[in-house]
């Protein structure tokens, strides 16, 4: 981590109660504080969350995205949680309405449900075996 991006965090977590930096966790660790919590920020400017999007989804935690093919691809064209790239403004209008609007929330958790089935280890082979079915004929 870069000493310009560590003072950065320093300095948030300084001023705001609601933000903890944990620095680099074992993927078992994040997995737990994943799993403990209520939304997850998926803040990509380019493609590379793919990973933890889809384990949000195993898991069941709402996910406030940014809007990239990359999340587009695996949570859908309807998905109620997308904000514009690098648009702060609206990645925080998008977190206080989670927050604050149980409707919202609750539309978050039900689109998330939706999309369980694509994280499912039966459909990954079953997609797998067609993929190398259609290379071998």
């Amino acid at each position: 981590m870069s000493s310009e991006f560590q003072q950065e965090t320093l300095s948030i977590e300084k001023s705001s109660s609601r933000y903890r930096w944990l620095g680099e966790l074992s993927h078992a660790k994040t997995m737990q504080w994943l799993s403990r919590s209520h939304v997850m920020i998926i803040s990509s400017i380019m493609e590379g969350g793919a990973h933890v999007v889809s384990e949000a989804i195993a898991i069941g935690i709402p996910i406030i995205a940014s809007d990239i093919p990359g999340n587009r691809g695996l949570l859908g064209d309807t998905y109620p949680g997308y904000y514009p790239v690098g648009d702060r403004v609206a990645l925080s209008q998008l977190l206080t309405r989670a927050e604050s609007d149980l409707a919202f929330y609750q539309k978050l958790i039900k689109a998330i449900s939706a999309r369980k089935k694509i994280t499912l280890p039966e459909l990954e082979q079953s997609s797998i075996q067609k993929l190398l079915k259609s290379l071998v004929n």
